[in-house]
């Protein structure tokens, strides 16, 4: 991420003070989950984040990750807010994954 938006300096403090946050679907950790049970505590997390988003009151949303994408939108809708909302690759760990995520944030960051 700190590619991306190509600033010096402690990013997290900039990317705050800019007025982003990083936040998470799912405050439980996920990962190391079976299938089923990820996708079910995937999806008792939208309102929760919903209600997350309703506070931070954001401009636009931004996905990394397109497996969650529908259930960041759900949490956009229960939060009933009308804003943009961009979806991302998640950069994983191969090479040519984090290059697509890194075009794809070159093209959404100038709209944030």
């Amino acid at each position: 991420m700190q590619l991306v938006f190509n600033w010096e300096g402690d990013f997290l403090t900039e990317f705050k003070a800019k007025g982003f946050y990083f936040d998470d679907l799912s405050l439980v950790p996920v990962n190391g989950m079976k299938s089923k049970e990820r996708r079910r505590q995937l999806e008792a997390s939208v309102p929760s984040l919903a209600t997350r988003l309703k506070e931070y009151k954001p401009a636009s949303v931004v996905t990394v990750g397109r497996s969650v994408d529908s259930l960041i939108r759900k949490a956009v809708e229960v939060a009933a807010l009308d804003i943009p909302i961009h979806s991302t690759t998640y950069p994983g760990r191969f090479q040519g994954l984090r290059d697509r995520f890194q075009q794809e944030m070159a093209e959404i960051i100038p709209q944030l």
